[in-house]
């Protein structure tokens, strides 16, 4: 299971965007009231239906419905907005402190390191770094609010028939904590696969020659072909994983129905709640079923994202053996430009 410590290397470049999520979390609040809200209000029409049409009551609930859905797509916009770029500003923050930092670093290093192996931490890496603190604290901001606010209005409702719907939540969290170290390693595992790959054809490509000069053509397929059977092999043990994750939230998901049918049903039955609060309740639980699918999915990207930043941590971490900072170009170095071109 990841730690927020795995993340540490943009905990500064977040501090620097603090202000975003916070406006982010706010926006996010804002939505998970306004779809909590459209149950409410489909509710308060089915009490209008039931206990007789007055027509102008009913005018305004529809009113009111277009007004919330109009007020949650323009909060879910911003929401988007702001935390999606938020995150692509770390991404474009942190991709350059990395090449900054290799930049820094004595060619030891790169001898120990394959360039298709930093390629791949550059690029991949970094973009896995970036959907964690983007898409998946969004998602999971919203999951959060979402959910409780939804329980709130379930609670009110029955807390009998909110007992027997928490069921299904919590063999979702027990899911959780069984596959999530799981799909953290396979993570790990599929990225350090691509990368091999990467290396492989990375040295091919700047060594086209050699290749050719000692007619290594065939082998150097049949060990590219190798690798990439590796790296399918491991990528559909992801996927499996993956796969099983989200079986079992749609199960849970269908439980949740499965529950509502059979109690609720017995409950209005019982006249223990009323029609129009059993349409309130029905529509808080269905919102408690993106929610499950969505969580499943965040700590996917999660699982991925802190496997990504441990790698990208160990060249972040990298120091020089020989500081080379205070040398100076002279005018015979092939790092110097001619014709009046400024080197940067």
């Amino acid at each position: 299971m990841f730690r927020l410590s795995d993340f540490r290397l943009v905990r500064s470049f977040v501090l620097r965007e603090r202000r975003s999520y916070a406006i982010g979390a706010v926006l996010v609040a804002l939505t998970s009231l306004f779809v909590v809200t459209v149950p409410k209000v489909i509710g308060a029409g089915v009490e209008c239906i039931t206990t007789g049409i007055r027509m102008d009551r009913l005018s305004l609930l529809c009113l009111a419905l277009i007004g919330v859905v109009l007020l949650r797509g323009i909060t879910s916009f911003w929401m988007r907005q702001v935390i999606i770029g938020a995150s692509r500003r770390i991404e474009f923050a942190l991709r350059n402190r990395l090449f900054r930092h290799l930049q820094s670093l004595d060619a030891s290093y790169f001898a120990r390191f394959h360039t298709g192996d930093l390629m791949s931490r550059f690029t991949s890496d970094v973009d896995a770094v970036r959907m964690s603190i983007g898409p998946g604290v969004m998602y999971l901001t919203n999951t959060v609010f979402t959910s409780i606010l939804a329980l709130i209005v379930m609670f009110s409702v029955s807390p009998r028939l909110t007992a027997y719907s928490m069921v299904p939540l919590i063999l979702l969290t027990i899911v959780i904590r069984l596959l999530g170290p799981r799909v953290h390693r396979e993570s790990m595992a599929a990225q350090e696969r691509l990368a091999e790959v990467s290396v492989h054809a990375q040295e091919n490509f700047s060594n086209a020659r050699v290749v050719k000069a000692f007619v290594r053509e065939e082998v150097e397929v049949s060990r590219m072909a190798n690798l990439s059977d590796r790296y399918f092999a491991q990528n559909m043990r992801l996927a499996r994983t993956r796969s099983l994750t989200h079986a079992l939230l749609w199960l849970f998901g269908d439980l949740l129905v499965l529950v509502l049918l059979a109690v609720g049903g017995i409950e209005i039955i019982e006249s223990r709640i009323e029609l129009a609060e059993f349409v309130i309740f029905k529509g808080c639980q269905m919102l408690l079923i993106w929610p499950m699918i969505a969580l499943g999915w965040v700590m996917t990207i999660f699982q991925r994202g802190a496997a990504s930043a441990k790698r990208l941590t160990e060249v972040l971490d990298a120091k020089p053996k020989i500081n080379d900072s205070r040398v100076v170009p002279t005018a015979s170095s092939p790092l110097v430009p001619h014709h009046g071109v400024s080197f940067r």
